[in-house]
């Protein structure tokens, strides 16, 4: 008998939308449990977010290839992808109890609410975390295909920001800042380029900037 895939980790992800009718409804998402729907989830949306910021139309095709992904393409360009997840509850997030959030006992400085339960923030972790996965995929020593080669970091919680405006600026986290001057000093081969990608945003390029 076949084994079944084994299941990933995956978490329901939610927005507000409010309709032209004044409506105001919860939707509520959740990415499959197998790596071969997320990997098809991830690239139909990194694909649309590309059109959106490109002003071309990009589409996606997943690879049988051990090593990478997915393919991205426009009528003009072809690359290859290689994902690799962000989930806070496993990297940076720490649970609480409410005891200790009504009481201040623990040692955080930020402390985030999801699903019923308080989660402290190791704000360390969270800076690290791109520098982290992406070097974790250096360290994979992949060969560099014929066709550009980028580097997709993503993740489902809305929480976990890259970008984002202020003041009519734009500002980048502590994250984004320390994983471009490693790779400032460092270079970013086999990649060519290096991708985020959240719910609801459009994909944030990382490098180069």
């Amino acid at each position: 008998m076949a084994k079944k895939p084994p299941r990933k980790p995956t978490e329901d992800h939610a927005f507000i939308a409010f309709g032209k009718d004044g409506s105001v409804r919860k939707q509520t998402e959740r990415y499959p449990s197998d790596k071969a729907g997320q990997e098809k989830r991830l690239a139909k949306e990194f694909c649309e977010g590309l059109s959106n910021i490109t002003g071309s139309t990009w589409s996606h095709r997943l690879l049988s290839e051990a090593d990478h992904d997915f393919e991205a393409f426009d009528p003009t360009t072809t690359v290859v992808c290689q994902a690799v997840e962000i989930v806070p509850k496993r990297d940076f997030l720490k649970r609480i109890s409410e005891e200790q959030w009504i009481e201040s006992s623990h040692p955080f400085t930020e402390v985030q609410f999801h699903d019923g339960s308080y989660w402290g923030v190791d704000q360390g972790k969270r800076d690290g975390i791109l520098s982290s996965r992406i070097e974790g995929k250096f360290a994979k020593n992949y060969s560099k295909p014929k066709k550009p080669f980028w580097l997709l970091l993503w993740s489902v919680d809305p929480v976990f920001m890259v970008s984002w405006a202020e003041g009519g600026e734009s500002r980048v986290s502590d994250g984004v800042k320390l994983a471009r001057t490693k790779l400032a000093a460092s270079g970013a081969q086999p990649f060519d380029e290096i991708w985020y990608k959240g719910p609801f945003v459009n994909p944030y390029r990382l490098w180069p900037c």
